[in-house]
């Protein structure tokens, strides 16, 4: 998902993840994960701010 660069900081994504984590927990699911590009700061800014922490990495070696 993403958010429009003209429409951010209006509280969108904030309401949108709101959103996931009420229909996560009435559905009984208590951990939601995501992942994002490496150097997309604005998206790890957002997610730290929304509380996430990281606990995975991801490698690759191109042939």
């Amino acid at each position: 998902m993403s958010i429009l660069s003209t429409q951010r900081k209006k509280g969108f994504g904030t309401n949108l993840m709101n959103y996931i984590y009420k229909l996560a927990r009435e559905q009984g699911i208590d951990r939601v994960e995501l992942d994002y590009w490496l150097d997309n700061k604005t998206a790890k800014d957002f997610y730290d701010k929304q509380g996430f922490v990281e606990y995975r990495e991801v490698v690759y070696k191109q042939l």
